[in-house]
This record gives C-alpha cells, structure tokens and sequence, in this order.
C-alpha cells in the first residue's frame, strides 16, 4: 500500500508539471526565504545559483519530474511578478534585494527561472517544453500573465551578457510593462546596450541561434532599454510604454 501511494502521489505531481500553464509554476517569498535559510546551513560561503540549482533543488525534484515551484506548490500558484536575474549571482544576495527592494515582497507570487522550471528533464524534454518560438515560451507566458517585471542585478556578471535576459526584457516592452531594477552591477560594467545584445549568447547554441533571429526583429527601444536598465540607480522604475 505504502508504496502504491507513492506511485500515486508521483504521477500526481509529475502531470501537474505538464498540466498546469507556465504562469501558475510561481513561487512566494517565504519559500525563497526558507530555502535561504537552508542553504546557510547547508554551505560554508554564499553559492550562486548554479550550485543552488545542482546541490539543493535538483535532488529533491528528481524523484518526481517537477520544477521546484510546483514540488512546493502541487496545484500551482498563479504568479504576479516576474524575475529576470542571470544566475551567476549569489543566492542570498539575490533573496536580500528581493527583500529590500521589492515592495511588498511578503504578498507576492514570483516567477524565477531556476525555480519554475524542470531543472531534471533531459535536454530533449525541455526543449519541447520551451517550443519552437520564444514568444511561446514559458518565459512569455509568464511575462504575459505577470503585473510586474523585476530586474535583479549582480555585481558579479553583467546579465546582459545572457541572451534569454535580453530576450525578457524584450518581452516586456512588447507588453509595456513597469520594470524595477535593483541589485548593483559590476565595477566597469558594458553599459552600451548595443554592444551587449550583440555580445550575448545562451549555455545552449541552438538557443542562442534561435534567439538571436528573434531579437533582431524586436523592438528597435530594446538596445535603449537595456542601456537604461544597466546604468539606472537601484531601486528606479522605468516605463516601458512611454518614449525611452
């Protein structure tokens, strides 16, 4: 019986990862926090996110197929802001300028990358999942169904020299949302945005060739945003619906 349930209890988490809409794989601020606190006790210096991703949320999802926000969250929980932040960065960092930054972070529903998504699938599989256009995407869709869009710096990388944190931000100028920056940028960091969509590629190469189609045929504001998003002091907020 015991382990009937198991498998039960298996299939239910595993389908819901393919049922629910990528808008509903968010995460609250409380389970960021807790995994926090977990990941103080569990490391002796502050990780990035690489190694929070293989050393703690990995091995907790792989028995059931699952993204870590929808392990937490077994029916789903509809996001109102998006996250876009470059994974080079320290995780306990990154929990403290959600904190200090974000207004009312206690009341919101996130949507992180690294938690949203099936870090376990095989390559194939998330690719499938991730489709054929950008603009289908999870990440768009999320972007799409989200009232907010947060940009979390690092001072360790400039995340503009990540494609899919390019492509975000295109994204959401097709939508015209608000952006809040916060977290700091490293010391002589590129500020051209020109120069740094050219430079930006993804860990994937087919991602970066699909990509990069795609962002040139994007809003001609992107490079004066991205620009705008590097140099702006913590805590701006720039309208993407107005002239830039």
């Amino acid at each position: 019986p015991a382990d009937i349930a198991l498998q039960e209890r298996y299939k239910l988490k595993s389908n819901m990862m393919r049922v629910l809409s990528p808008e509903d794989w968010g995460i609250t601020w409380g389970q960021l926090d807790v995994l926090g606190n977990q990941i103080s006790a569990h490391f002796t210096k502050s990780p990035d996110i690489y190694d929070v991703v293989d050393k703690m949320i990995k091995p907790r999802c792989l028995p059931w197929h699952v993204s870590y926000s929808v392990l937490l969250n077994n029916d789903g929980l509809k996001c109102d802001t998006f996250v876009s932040h470059a994974w080079s960065e320290s995780y306990l960092q990154f929990v403290l300028d959600l904190k200090e930054k974000c207004p009312n972070v206690g009341k919101r529903v996130f949507w992180v990358c690294f938690a949203a998504l099936p870090q376990t699938w095989p390559s194939e599989n998330l690719d499938k999942l991730l489709g054929e256009s950008p603009h289908l995407s999870p990440f768009a869709v999320a972007i799409s169904n989200c009232a907010d869009f947060v940009v979390v710096r690092n001072a360790n990388q400039n995340m503009y020299l990540r494609l899919w944190c390019v492509a975000e931000l295109g994204f959401a100028i097709g939508k015209r949302r608000h952006v809040q920056v916060i977290g700091k940028m490293p010391k002589d960091a590129v500020t051209c945005g020109d120069e740094l969509k050219d430079k930006a590629v993804c860990s994937d190469p087919g991602d970066t060739s699909m990509l990069k189609i795609i962002i040139a045929r994007s809003s001609t504001k992107l490079a004066a945003v991205i620009t705008k998003v590097v140099k702006a002091p913590a805590g701006t907020v720039l309208d993407l619906g107005a002239a830039i």
